[in-house]
This record gives C-alpha cells, structure tokens and sequence, in this order.
C-alpha cells in the first residue's frame, strides 16, 4: 500500500495489516523475546497498570517497578488476570535501541507517541479512543473491539475491564450492537483511526508495540479535547469566575458535539457531570436518563443517579440505582464500595456486610483493604445510629481514616 492510497481510502478506516512471513518482515524478532529484552534493560524502571487504571490515568503506567520485577511478577502471579498489572509504558522504547530493529511500511507513522506492550494472558486495556494508531503484535495474540465515533461502547467508559466487559455486557448484546472485531496474531498490525474507542484484551502472553500521532487530525477530536481542558480547568481552578468560564465552554463543546453524534453517551456522561457539579439536578437527571434509555448497562450513569436520588433524600431509589448497576457488574470494587457507602449513610446496621464483601475483591495488601480490616473491628454497627444517618441530607465517599 502507498502512503497515497493509504490516505485516500485507509486513513479513516480500521484494518489490520497481514506480513507473508509474519513480524519478521518488520522486526527483528531475536531482540523482542521477553529473555532478550530482560537480559537487555533487566534494570530499567517502565510503567505498569492495570486496565482501568491506565486508562484513567491517561494512557500510562501508573505503578512503576524495573524490567526484571515485572518479569517475575508476570511469571509468578497469583491473582487473576483481570487484576494483574499490564506493561504499558510511553518512555521506554525511543530510549531503548528498539527502533534499530522495526521497519515498518512507509504509509505508517515512524514518529509520535510510543507505547510498549508486554502482558500475559487476559490483561489489557479498557474502553478508550486517542489520536491514530498503529499496533504491532511480535509474540502473543490480542482480540480487538471498535466502535466509531457516533457510538460510545455500551457500559461505558471507566467501567469494566476488558475481561469484565466480555462477561456481563458482550453476551447481552444484540448482532446491531456489538463492536467491530478481531484476533490480531503475532506479526500483524492494526490501525486504529482518530475517536475510535476500542478495548483490547491480550490471549496469552504478548509483546507489541504501537504508536500514536501527537497532534489531532480531525475537528471532532479537536473539540473533543478542548471540552475535556475546559472541564479540567473548571474543577482545579479556585477562582469562580474562572470556573464559570471553563465550565460554559465545556458544557456549549459537549453539547454541539452532541448535536453531531447524539446516540453517542460518552458525550452525554461528560454533560451529566458537568450539571451535577454545577448543582442543576434537574439536568442531570434529565440527562442520565437518557443515556440509559440509550445504554441501560451505563453503570456510572447508574452510580451517579444514585448519588442525585440520595441528596433529594429518596433514598428507596438511590438504592435501586446502585443495586442494579452492581447485578450488571458484581465484582466492581467502585460499585461494591458505593454500596458499602450507602449503607453506612442510610442503615449501617446492614453496612458491615457490605464492606466484608468489598473486602473480597480487595487484594488483602493495600491500604484500602487494612482500612476497611481496622474498622470492621472498631465500629459499631448497632441499629441506634440508623435514625442520625438517615437524617443526613448529603450522601459522602466514607473516609475512612475519618472513622478511626
């Protein structure tokens, strides 16, 4: 393929490309095996995460560790794969001696934003969308799911991991509504256009490589990313004039943006926050009601309704709403603890099975999982205090070193 065909007919379009013999027709494989790559850089300190995790933070590693104990982590894990940490690292490969070895076609970028991608089997990477990309497999196999633009992932964004997602929302999906998708095997590429979200879920243990323009290449991105500064802006900034600004000029992006694309509840999540924040619950309301007439599995849709029905004291309703969004996602520890919150604001008699089952889902090591461990222990969960608790007009995130 030309780089003139290839931004002709290609450019905006999904594909995967295939080699007549594999990755070595674009890299030196010998260099790329997880034995030479640890042998190599055994004390270089990369970026991991796990799949929500990464997303959130902007499509980094969150936790850092050397070469070598992400190794021996991945080898030895005892955690199910749906927890377990993902390589996904933008630092490390243009200071490596890595690009020495790939030679990739001429239509696709040599230049931007790289990630290095080293996993076992059932890690990845949750619902997003960026700039262009490229992703080259070396070893391993990833199964890809794409929606475009005009159609946000159903479930939402920052919700299920991938493995989460395959579990509770895939089967329920009609043939009109599942993502475009495939297994990308060892030694093919796929490209992935601007504002396409997609999640990708690693079978067996897999090292790639992809990179990402740095600059966007359509309008609808652009204005995409000028809302999300502008939301930033609003709730970081002390100066309410500021805040006032920001928060116009997100909510007037957001809102043309669905004009463009009004099935698309991505868009609709950041307007319902944006009202919420601001104090119009009638708005919001409005709104998350009508994503879940769109998506009904929009858990965090769910989860903030709840909050909204808490502070207007209808409570039976709040309930309801995190109550069925955690029968859509049961082992959510985001749901699990919401509920847990809940039930401490409203009946705290019946809180204390609710953190034992938070407690479940935790790895028994964090802090978060110590927390919940001293006050199990300490607190009293006696009836008495339900009649204060239901009188309280505010639904609060229980700190817990507050309560101890």
């Amino acid at each position: 393929m030309t780089k003139e065909v290839f931004e002709k007919d290609f450019k905006t379009k999904p594909f995967i490309l295939t080699f007549a013999n594999g990755a070595k027709d674009w890299v030196e494989t010998e260099h790329w095996t997880l034995e030479s790559l640890t042998t190599v850089y055994h004390d270089w300190v990369l970026g991991a995460g796990k799949s929500l995790d990464i997303v959130y933070n902007g499509g980094k590693g969150d936790t850092n560790r050397t070469f070598s104990e992400f190794v021996e982590e991945m080898r030895n894990r005892e955690v199910p794969a749906d927890d377990f940490t993902y390589l996904f690292d933008r630092n490390f490969y243009f200071n490596s001696s890595l690009p020495e070895t790939i030679n990739v076609p001429d239509f696709l970028f040599k230049e931007g934003d790289p990630i290095l991608f080293i996993g076992s089997s059932g890690t990845g990477a949750s619902w997003h969308k960026h700039m262009p990309a490229w992703n080259g497999v070396v070893f391993g196999q990833k199964r890809w799911f794409i929606y475009p633009i005009h159609r946000a992932p159903p479930g939402g964004l920052y919700s299920f991991t991938p493995t989460a997602w395959l579990d509770y929302i895939y089967p329920k999906l009609q043939s009109a509504d599942k993502p475009l998708e495939c297994v990308q095997n060892a030694g093919e590429i796929v490209y992935v256009p601007e504002s396409y979200y997609h999640s990708v879920l690693n079978i067996g243990e897999t090292i790639a490589i992809s990179i990402q323009t740095k600059e966007v290449t359509t309008k609808t991105e652009a204005e995409f990313y000028s809302a999300m500064d502008a939301h930033y802006l609003a709730t970081t900034t002390e100066n309410e004039d500021t805040m006032a600004v920001e928060y116009d000029r997100a909510d007037k992006v957001y809102t043309d943006l669905h004009f463009l694309y009004p099935y698309n509840t991505d868009i609709m999540a950041h307007l319902s926050e944006i009202a919420c924040e601001r104090g119009d619950a009638v708005r919001c309301e409005r709104i998350l009601d009508h994503i879940l007439t769109i998506d009904p599995w929009a858990i965090n849709s769910l989860k903030l309704r709840s909050r909204v029905f808490y502070d207007r004291k209808n409570f039976s309703l709040s309930e309801r709403d995190i109550t069925t969004a955690l029968s859509m996602h049961p082992k959510s520890k985001t749901l699990l603890r919401e509920r847990a919150n809940f039930l401490w604001n409203v009946r705290k008699s019946e809180s204390k099975r609710a953190y034992q089952k938070v407690l479940s889902v935790l790895d028994p090591n964090t802090k978060e999982a110590e927390e919940i461990q001293d006050l199990l222990k300490i607190t009293d969960f006696g009836p008495e205090m339900e009649q204060r608790l239901t009188t309280d007009s505010t639904m609060r995130d229980v700190d817990l070193k507050d309560e101890l």
